[in-house]
């Protein structure tokens, strides 16, 4: 399926969600918290946000590459300091320290943008404890910073976690089933070489959105 964009894309999403919601938890429409992936996820999960009338929170995680070859990706790591790894790399004493160092790199950067993105919004992260928490994506392949963000709300104390997104593989809905109650998607390809190929207009989000969606979704909730 080919989206004309990321607008088009979250809210072909929403309606899917809303039904989802509708349907499997129809008394907790005032317990849900969007959570968007920056940068691109955010601009798709305004549009959930704005169907279900909630507040739309971020939670940054970055990619963890292979070194020296920054396009294989190898694992992430969320601001909380979550970190998911392919399970077949190497063991060895050179390979750990390198993940270490990674992991506290990345921690680091993680929270910091993060941290800067509310401060700049003005807003506060929502509380997640008991919460249904829809997390939003505009696409996943490999899956490694969603499951990272998956793994971090249901630390920060979800009751229950969904994973929604436009466009997926399916090797990610295997590789991240352990992680999620439930995923909500329009589309899902069997070979997904690259989630830019299914949208006519792929271009990057500013941070300057980022920050216009999260403002913009407090006017969402009554």
């Amino acid at each position: 399926m080919i989206f004309d964009n990321r607008i088009e894309a979250g809210k072909l999403l929403a309606n899917r969600v809303d039904q989802f919601l509708k349907m499997e938890l129809p008394n907790e429409k005032n317990n849900v918290v969007v959570i968007g992936l920056p940068r691109g996820g955010v601009q798709v999960a305004l549009e959930v946000a704005r169907k279900l009338a909630c507040p739309l929170d971020i939670l940054v995680s970055k990619k963890l590459n292979f070194p020296d070859k920054p396009d294989l990706v190898v694992g992430a790591v969320s601001s909380d300091g979550v970190m998911v790894l392919n399970t077949e790399l190497p063991t060895n004493r050179v390979w750990k320290r390198y993940v270490e160092n990674q992991k506290k790199e990345l921690s680091k950067q993680t929270r910091e943008a993060e941290s800067c993105i509310y401060k700049f919004a003005n807003r506060k992260p929502s509380s997640l404890e008991n919460k249904i928490v829809i997390v939003v994506d505009d696409g996943l392949d490999t899956g490694m910073t969603a499951t990272a963000a998956l793994r971090t709300v249901r630390q920060r104390g979800a009751k229950m976690v969904y994973l929604a997104v436009p466009i997926m593989s399916e090797e990610s809905i295997d590789f991240m089933n352990l992680h999620y109650d439930g995923v909500i998607t329009v589309s899902v390809s069997e070979y997904l070489v690259s989630v830019d190929k299914h949208y006519v207009d792929f271009s990057k989000t500013t941070e300057d959105a980022v920050l216009d969606a999260m403002r913009e979704s407090l006017s969402f909730v009554a």
